[in-house]
């Protein structure tokens, strides 16, 4: 599928969801967002999921394991505890003692234009003067 669509992500990901929903089991183990699928091992293999996809004719990388994984621009890591928690990539920028709205944009962007829905921040931002 042509990646200059912008409908591209949107058709690839309810093409998965109705590959993936023909088999109850495998619609249980999973969830997805595009082309990220989530496999829950332990109600379902990946190997099957994989195959259950290439029987229809999509194909799959190999899996990662979410532990050290990227997913939304945010990398998934397990705490001392074992739990897997959230993390960004580099620190938090430091904000001045005075702050211009631009650097407050700019600052609110990097802190939440991780997620689809704030994408919007980023290009408001740039209007700002």
């Amino acid at each position: 599928m042509g990646f200059g669509l912008n409908v591209a992500p949107k058709i690839m990901s309810k093409i998965i969801s109705a590959v993936l929903a023909l088999d109850e089991e495998v619609r249980k183990a999973i969830d997805h967002y595009i082309n990220d699928i989530w496999v829950d091992g332990s109600l379902f293999k990946v190997a099957k999921v994989r195959k259950h996809l290439q029987k229809y004719g999509l194909m799959t990388k190999d899996p990662i394991p979410l532990t050290d994984a990227r997913v939304l621009g945010l990398r998934v890591a397990e705490d001392e505890s074992g739990q897997l928690v959230w993390r960004r990539d580099g620190g938090l920028p430091a904000l001045a003692q005075t702050v211009t709205k631009r650097e407050l944009f700019s600052f609110c962007g990097k802190m939440i234009g991780h997620y689809p829905v704030a994408g919007w921040l980023r290009t408001a931002c740039s209007y700002v003067t």
